[in-house]
């Protein structure tokens, strides 16, 4: 794909999670979504429940995990863990279509693996609705 669309592989996995909230996502799985959170913030939070709920379709399914924390008023911290390398693109192009889908803006700032101690891929994403 990226040969034939002449760009990134980073530019390719966030467009493809991007398509996957608002085309296949809310099509296929619309009461997985609408049972997942009612907002951006809550979705996110519930990431875990829904792959659990997953798992158990998928008993070898080996899932991410989001740890994620208010940081304050519009701006929230995301422990990205995952035995899968390189899907962060992914990931933000994910983020982004749930902002798209909630109404919300979502502006994502990856924070340097050398600036906390975890194994995880850490994010500040600020969201705000969209007016």
């Amino acid at each position: 794909a990226v040969d034939v669309l002449g760009i990134s592989a980073s530019d390719v996995l966030k467009t493809f999670g991007q398509h996957w909230v608002s085309d296949v996502a809310t099509v296929h799985y619309a009461d997985l979504m609408a049972n997942t959170g009612i907002g951006f913030v809550d979705f996110v939070k519930n990431l875990d429940h829904m792959h659990q709920r997953i798992r158990t379709t998928f008993p070898n399914y080996d899932p991410p995990s989001f740890r994620v924390l208010d940081i304050e008023p519009g701006v929230i911290q995301v422990d990205y863990y995952s035995n899968r390398e390189g899907l962060l693109p992914f990931v933000i192009g994910l983020f982004e279509g749930l902002g798209q889908h909630f109404s919300e803006t979502v502006e994502i700032e990856i924070v340097d693996d050398d600036q906390h101690p975890l194994p995880c891929r850490r994010m500040l994403v600020s969201h705000c609705p969209i007016t």
